[in-house]
């Protein structure tokens, strides 16, 4: 564990947004581009390893944590960064919880960003995301001999790993969760046929609509011959319908854990039913990325009525077209 040599000098004091600018909010922005401003000079958020954008190594992520001045022994300093080692360093957070002096968490680190051009290659970049208590934050895009890129400090609401944990360590409430399950319903369907199909390749139409379980899900028993692809997305779309994040994240701490996932029970209970989601969901490999595994593992025609019974689920997304066979 490594402290920050100097701290800084605006002492804020804890408050609640009420979804307009306060004084404390003010101050509370005050405090979060000090503390940005400090890290960026102090903290190495990129190695450089040679010339160019690219050529750029992230350094070892950290937790940062900002302690109340009344609060923090005279002796130590008001910022302090821990060192995040595991694998998966955002993770290994799920579980913690504010002490009382914390007044501001973030996450220092490396990252990959890309722009929204299909062809843009990757680069390095250091991101720095911090939160106050009082729900505003602030987000800083480090990037090599280029214009860095600040979001906020504003009080909205970010979704994504790193704003999600923070907002959890602080029990703040993160952004909503999807108000539709269809996608998580088809990918989470998706990849228990990919794991049946890995284990016995040309699985048929009649095993893979049999894995989805959505006759189940809407109360009617399976029918005595295989639906068409029509039929079977009517009831998956149905079955989306009748769940609801909220019910799903319950029964899963009620039954032991996530079984998409692997959450526990109480990290899924740390967690609330907008960043539970969103962890759920990005646990499973997205529809295409399934369906390119799945084709050469399936039954021809049976992948066929699969393809078209996912491009009947979104109806505002089809799938990328597949060659003709």
């Amino acid at each position: 564990m490594s402290t920050q040599p100097s701290a800084p000098t605006t002492h804020t004091t804890h408050s609640s947004l009420r979804g307009r600018s306060s004084e404390s909010d003010v101050l509370s922005c005050e405090l979060l581009h000090q503390v940005s401003s400090q890290l960026r000079r102090f903290h190495r958020i990129l190695d450089p390893s040679g010339t160019g954008p690219t050529t750029c190594e992230p350094t070892t992520p950290a937790l940062v944590i900002v302690h109340d001045e009344a609060s923090c022994p005279q002796t130590a300093s008001l910022i302090e960064c821990r060192a995040l080692t595991d694998p998966d360093p955002i993770a290994s957070l799920i579980g913690l919880r504010a002490e009382p002096s914390w007044v501001i968490v973030g996450i220092v680190a490396g990252a990959l960003a890309r722009s929204e051009q299909p062809t843009s290659d990757e680069s390095s970049c250091g991101l720095v995301h911090l939160l106050h208590r009082s729900g505003v934050s602030i987000t800083t895009i480090e990037r090599h001999e280029a214009e860095s890129i600040r979001l906020g400090p504003d009080p909205t609401i970010r979704d994504g790993r790193v704003p999600d944990v923070c907002r959890r360590i602080f029990d703040l409430a993160t952004a909503p969760a999807p108000a539709d399950m269809t996608r998580f319903v088809l990918d989470a369907w998706l990849s228990l046929v990919l794991r049946s199909a890995l284990m016995r390749p040309g699985l048929r139409w009649p095993e893979i609509e049999q894995l989805s379980l959505v006759h189940h899900l809407v109360g009617i028993p399976a029918p005595a011959s295989p639906s068409t692809p029509a039929g079977l997305a009517g009831l998956t779309r149905s079955a989306a319908a009748s769940l609801d994040w909220h019910r799903y994240r319950a029964a899963c701490v009620a039954l032991g854990g996530c079984p998409v996932s692997d959450l526990t029970p109480h990290a899924i209970e740390w967690m609330d039913t907008g960043m539970f989601a969103r962890w759920s969901s990005a646990s499973l490999p997205g529809t295409d990325e399934l369906l390119d595994l799945l084709e050469p593992v399936l039954d021809p025609t049976a992948f066929d009525r699969l393809w078209a019974t996912i491009s009947l689920c979104h109806p505002d997304r089809t799938p990328e077209p597949q060659p003709d066979r």
